[in-house]
């Protein structure tokens, strides 16, 4: 199984106010113009139809977000609870 890559946030909240798409073949950030629900758009840097919305490629597990108050951002389940 590959792991996702994990992206800070500050970087996935600049891709949502520039309208980004994330390109699963560079693994990046790559497409400023894109619907947040693109799919399969061009990449201007491979070339390849590899590029999705950020938000749509958010939610096909195409990326993780971390949290720098959380470590890696994975373990949520040992919040305080305050």
């Amino acid at each position: 199984m590959s792991k996702v890559p994990v992206i800070r946030d500050d970087e996935y909240q600049d891709a949502l106010d520039n309208d980004g798409g994330w390109c699963t073949n560079c693994k990046d950030f790559t497409h400023d113009g894109c619907e947040p629900d693109a799919e399969e758009y061009r990449c201007p840097e491979c070339e390849n139809d590899t590029v999705y919305g950020v938000e749509n490629a958010l939610l096909m597990g195409l990326f993780e977000i971390s949290d720098p108050d959380y470590g890696d951002g994975h373990d949520f389940e040992n919040l305080d609870s305050d």
